[in-house]
Formats: C-alpha cells, structure tokens, sequence
C-alpha cells in the first residue's frame, strides 16, 4: 500500500470513528470520558490522535478550557482531561 492510499484510509477510519464518539454535556464530563476512552481503546485508536479527535466532541463549557493551556498541553490528551475536569470541579477518580 502506498503512503497516499494508507493515508486515505487513515482519513476514513478516522471519520468513521469520529461518528462514533459522543458528545460532552455539561453534567456528565465524567462519563463522556470514559465513554470516549472507551471508544477509542476498543477501535485500537492510537493515542497520540486522541488529543485531536476531542475538541469537536466538547460542550462549549468544555472548550473555553482549552485556550487556558499551552500548545504543549493541546497534544495532550490526558492534560486536556485533567484541565477541563477541573473546570467543573472534578477529577479522573470522580
């Protein structure tokens, strides 16, 4: 398979999973996340693309978290959770 054509397929598989994935609402951050979590475990998502796939997923609450942190922490998808987590008062153990 050529590196055009792997890429395609990437692309797709990534849409598909995409439609897949839930919506945050507002009072639920925690099981969104383990929904999503458990979403891309079972699709064998690498993580590195989890940190890219989450932002359409967020409630507005839920993105005004992301400007607070640094381009670094935006590639971080365990670092995004923790930030937004904490904007509602809540952690990973919730």
């Amino acid at each position: 398979m050529t590196p055009r054509v792997r890429h395609i397929q990437e692309v797709s598989d990534l849409k598909e999973i995409k439609s897949l994935l839930p919506t945050m609402q507002d009072n639920d951050a925690i099981s969104f996340f383990m929904a999503m979590e458990g979403i891309m475990e079972s699709n064998e998502v690498d993580r590195s693309l989890w940190a890219k796939l989450l932002p359409s997923q967020l409630s507005m609450k839920g993105m005004k978290t992301l400007p607070r942190l640094t381009f670094p922490e935006t590639k971080d998808y365990d670092a995004i959770k923790r930030a937004i987590l904490a904007s509602f008062k809540l952690d990973a153990n919730a």
